[in-house]
């Protein structure tokens, strides 16, 4: 993340800059000029008068126009009084002057011929000379250029080529000298072309006509400079504002100067705020006196810059435009003067610019601060998102004030960031698809499915370490296998394992247990881990019960295959163990440890010095509550322990277990109350028929009794039987 928001930084810095709009920022900057453009303001003094296709009809002329039409055009325009007519042309050679020479030749042959002394024949030649500077097209439009209130004339940069990018600028261009400084926005020109000397030195100036467009065609940026060599001029636009302030031009020069240094961008869309005359209207109104002008025509000139170009077409002067259309090159002149005269521009270097690009920057930047730990694709999406709209809304309203920062150098950190966000996620999903295939392949035949899950959901369950944990320990065993093993082959030894061990194992798996290894007949399992279940000690017993009902239908299919029978052993005790992933980093199970899981295993064991099959410790019994049904048989204190333990038989579920043994349970309460208060014979009575009807337990109780008829207890006796094997 730290390089997106650096290689965003280094962008940032990269754009913030005058010149050529980058693609992205380019595409931005055209969709802001179509739908973010400020309201129009006052309308700008500035008219356009437009030779188009109509006009070129009318007049019956083709471009380039007869230079007396331009001539008719500006004697027209002179008593109207405009502020200056700027001409969007230039007459780079003198116009022919055949005709006007002939006259003049006429004239001359009159006046020295034998009829030079003929007053006909004088006055014939004066009118000759008259219309001969009628004819001189050059003549009469440089009159027309001095007799204007002002007249500007169009200079246009040419590439250099061979010799031609030698010499100096025409004299007739004059260059702004007060300045002080180089504008960095200057256009530069490898040479000059502009209207011969008799036409430049008739106008009031002449300005630079070029306009530069970006790579992709587009002209975004006006340039109000241009230099030739060391000197730097006036474009056709900063001259409107010149002539239009008067004796306070230097205002349009520092003004200019002050937007993206003399290039700043334009609201195009006051291109179509510009009041636009036909030219052939104009000509029109000159065929009649002064008093006889259209109001509107007079009122579209009178006070105003009047700027005068061509559309028709064949003429190749037009641009294009952010707004998605072309347009006659002459409109992006008056614009700028009009851009000039308001102050309304859209500048990309200047320090408010450069804050818009740096906010969005430091949104980058906070928003990988505030994502960091963030790992819902949803969420990042939905954050990048806001902090991208933010950053535009900023651009938007910077746009509408006259701003432009480079917005594209941290929309591409967003995606990028998003991007970048996104990969590792999938990446990480990946990860975590596949460690769900290990997890789910590695425990799919030990827990049940919901654990499974569970541990896919929270792979951290299964790190190398444990936990301590109140769980139920399971030991189950086959008893006699060794002697059942020694009757079988091999093949079918292990197919009655595999019928055994499964039907169990299903049994454990559907009650919420947990298979943690077998070890040859024996399955050791756990409920209450890894996932916490509050009622393990219960689902523990009814899994014990319901292997035992699986195993007794078992036995009478193993009897009619005529197979051994199979009895199982299992024991049960609930306390705290030490439960996780044990071994080393290269191979570990997930197991348990501890007394209360030692003790599990040596209930297991116990069942068969008292002939039962499911041994439960007390804390299980306890937890496991009403729901099942016990019956404490004894109270041991194990080998190799000091401690005494209350040992119980699981019998069964409440509700399922008959009356007849309920009534049973009871006698032999009775029988083990009477026994631990040493009133042995009154214990011997209640055990005697239970033992007669074949159970295991009254069965020892009664010969224990017998033996204490011969060898009383001692005086401290507490009724624990201390077991001598495991």
């Amino acid at each position: 993340m730290v390089l997106v928001v650096l290689a965003a930084a280094w962008a940032t810095v990269s754009s913030t800059r005058r010149g050529p709009f980058l693609p992205g920022e380019a595409a931005l900057h055209d969709l802001a000029q179509r739908h973010l453009s400020p309201p129009a303001g006052e309308a700008p003094p500035v008219t356009v008068v437009l030779v188009d296709d109509e006009s070129l009809a009318r007049l019956g002329e083709r471009w380039p126009l007869d230079r007396r039409t331009w001539a008719r055009f500006l004697e027209t325009l002179a008593p109207l009084g405009p502020t200056a007519v700027l001409m969007d042309a230039w007459f780079e050679s003198p116009a022919p002057r055949t005709e006007a020479d002939l006259a003049l030749d006429l004239a001359d042959a009159l006046r020295d011929g034998p009829l030079g002394e003929n007053a006909d024949a004088t006055r014939l030649a004066d009118t000759l000379e008259k219309r001969a500077a009628t004819l001189d097209a050059d003549r009469r439009l440089g009159a027309a250029l001095a007799g204007a209130v002002h007249t500007v004339l169009g200079v246009t940069c040419l590439p250099a080529s061979g010799d031609t990018a030698a010499g100096d600028a025409p004299p007739e261009v004059r260059a702004l000298s007060n300045l002080g400084r180089v504008p960095a926005g200057v256009l530069g020109c490898g040479r000059l072309t502009s209207s011969h000397a008799a036409l430049a030195s008739s106008a009031t100036a002449q300005a630079g006509l070029s306009i530069e467009a970006d790579p992709d065609g587009v002209v975004r940026r006006y340039p109000y400079f241009f230099g030739f060599g060391d000197t730097i001029y006036p474009s056709l636009g900063l001259e409107g504002c010149r002539q239009q302030r008067g004796e306070r031009a230097e205002m349009c020069e520092t003004t200019a100067l002050a937007q993206d240094e003399g290039r700043p961008g334009l609201y195009f869309r006051t291109l179509h705020d510009i009041q636009t005359v036909r030219f052939s209207d104009v000509l029109e109104a000159a065929a009649g006196d002064s008093a006889t002008v259209p109001p509107a025509l007079a009122a579209a000139v009178r006070g105003r810059l009047v700027f005068a170009g061509v559309s028709a077409q064949g003429t190749l002067d037009q641009i294009r435009t952010p707004l998605g259309e072309s347009v006659p090159g002459v409109f992006l002149h008056a614009a700028a003067a009009a851009a000039l005269l308001s102050g309304q521009f859209l500048v990309s270097d200047t320090p408010g610019a450069h804050r818009l690009a740096w906010m969005g920057l430091g949104l980058l930047a906070l928003l990988a601060a505030a994502t960091l730990r963030v790992e819902s694709l949803p969420l990042l999406i939905g954050a990048t998102l806001v902090a991208a709209a933010a950053h535009l809304g900023l651009g938007a309203r910077g746009f509408q004030e006259g701003l432009h920062g480079a917005l594209v150098p941290a929309l591409g950190g967003f995606g990028a960031f998003a991007g970048v966000r996104v990969i590792f996620a999938l990446r990480r999903a990946a990860a975590s698809r596949r460690q769900a295939r290990a997890i789910r392949h590695a425990f799919q035949h030990y827990v049940s499915p919901n654990v499974v899950e569970a541990l896919v959901r929270d792979p951290h369950r299964l790190r190398l370490g444990g936990e301590r944990r109140t769980i139920t320990a399971f030991f189950s065993d086959v008893q006699g296998f060794t002697t059942i093993a020694e009757q079988m082959d091999p093949p079918a030894l292990v197919a009655l394992l595999n019928d055994v061990l499964g039907s169990m194992t299903e049994c454990l798996l559907n009650q919420g247990g947990n298979i943690d290894k077998y070890i040859g007949d024996a399955i050791v399992a756990m409920f209450g881990a890894p996932l916490d279940r509050p009622d393990h000690a219960a689902q523990a017993c009814r899994g014990a019960l319901r292997c035992q009902a699986v195993l007794s239908d078992l036995r009478r299919t193993l009897a009619e295959r005529g197979l051994p029978e199979v009895n199982v052993r299992i024991g049960l005790n609930t306390g705290e163990a030490l439960v996780g992933n044990m071994g080393s980093a290269r191979r570990f199970e997930y197991t348990m440890i501890g007394d209360a899981v030692n003790l599990a295993a040596r209930l297991e064991g116990i069942n068969s010095q008292y002939g039962t099959r499911i041994l439960v410790g007390e804390e299980t019994a306890r937890q496991a509550g009403d729901a099942l049904v016990f019956r404490e048989v004894d109270a041991v204190r194990p080998k190799g322990k000091r401690q005494p333990v209350r040992i119980f038989e699981l019998v069964g579920e409440a509700g399922h277990v008959d009356a007849p043994t309920l009534a049973r349970l009871e006698r032999f309460a009775e029988g083990l109350a009477a026994y631990r208060a040493q009133r042995f014979e009154a214990a011997a009575a209640h055990f005697a028929p239970l033992a007669e009807a074949g159970d295991p337990p009254a069965q020892i109780f009664l010969e224990r009794i017998a033996g204490f008829r011969e060898a009383p207890p001692p005086e401290q006796w507490d009724a624990v039987h201390t077991l001598t094997s495991k």
